[in-house]
């Protein structure tokens, strides 16, 4: 899903780049039957330039890259509206590319919570306070739980008020899903209040990402 917005956003560049080749006399480009002064041509070079960036920012996986798709789709229509004879069926490539930067603001917006929720909680922790571990409450325990707390080590580390995990994950939606989706996901705890806030980002079937969260707080 990635490549093919990546390349209509390059094609959709390169077909601005007409504009400015037209305006400066390059090329004689007959679609474009107005004629296109130099001032307008620099706006067409500019919107050409600006979705190239837009599609290596994309590529650089950066999460503000709709900011700038989103601009330059409002310098293109500008452009669109000025030549409609002969564009203005580049206005359905602009409408196409806004849902997914629609997706990509959402996303963002989404996160931005998350990461308030998180600063919340951890604001909201209370130091923990618990009595040494002794010999005999430790042999009390079943067997697992003493391997447990042998092999991590936790019988020599002092108390723990919160935890962090990153992980990396295979899932799949459905039981009869054929294919494992990946995803890598992000989770904090607190122990007092007892607390946690899990977040990820699943890639579906490698052709889109989704954001999602999980948390217990307030018991």
């Amino acid at each position: 899903m990635y490549c093919v917005l990546i390349i209509l956003i390059l094609l959709h560049g390169t077909i601005h780049l007409f504009g400015f080749l037209k305006a400066f006399d390059i090329v004689e480009f007959e679609n474009i039957s107005k004629a296109v002064s130099k001032g307008f041509g620099l706006v067409w070079f500019l919107a050409s330039i600006s979705f190239v960036t837009t599609a290596i920012m994309l590529l650089l996986d950066s999460d503000n890259w709709w900011i700038v798709c989103l601009l330059v789709i409002i310098i293109s229509q500008f452009l669109i509206i000025n030549h409609w004879a002969d564009t203005k069926f580049a206005t359905v490539i602009n409408i196409a590319l806004l849902i997914p930067i629609f997706v990509a603001f959402s996303t963002q917006s989404f996160k931005a919570i998350v990461e308030d929720e998180i600063k919340s909680m951890y604001s909201n922790q209370t130091p923990t306070k618990f009595d040494s571990f002794s010999q005999e409450k430790f042999n009390a325990l079943p067997p697992p739980v003493r391997n447990w707390l042998e092999n991590s080590g936790a019988m020599s580390k002092g108390n723990i008020d919160n935890i962090y995990l990153d992980q990396e994950i295979n899932l799949k939606m459905t039981p009869d899903q054929k294919d494992w989706s990946e995803a890598t996901a992000e989770q904090y705890f607190t122990i007092y209040p007892p607390a946690f806030n899990w977040s990820i980002d699943l890639s579906i079937y490698g052709l889109f990402k989704v954001v999602g969260r999980d948390k217990f707080e307030n018991g």
